[in-house]
């Protein structure tokens, strides 16, 4: 399906545009991968400290998960430079940024 989005340049103009149809594709597209993302964890280094991240509340997942797409998607709606959709690579990276801001935040 990925590779379907990249293709459409009718779907890719939507997109540009912020159509709710075109938005609605991406993110019944990628939130599965992220879901299971975060649930399944990752390991990173904070502050020279090694870390196993794993998001097992399904609220707080969900709410990573639209954080997300609010961040990779509704701050490029309408920008004339954004005109592709947004890759799993790069939605995974956003996703573990803010995962791990919230492990931060609770620590502090």
């Amino acid at each position: 399906m990925e590779r379907e989005l990249h293709e459409d340049r009718l779907y890719l103009e939507a997109f540009r545009r912020g159509h709710n149809d075109a938005l609605k594709l991406v993110y019944e597209c990628y939130v599965p991968a992220l879901g299971k993302y975060l649930r399944g964890g990752f390991s990173t280094t904070s502050d020279g400290r090694s870390l196993r991240i794993e998001v097992e509340d399904p609220v707080e997942r969900l709410n990573v998960v639209q954080e997300t797409f609010a961040k990779a998607l509704l701050e490029k709606i309408g920008s004339p430079t954004m005109v592709i959709v947004p890759t799993r690579p790069y939605l995974l990276r956003i996703c573990r940024n803010l995962a791990i801001d919230r492990v931060r935040a609770r620590q502090r």
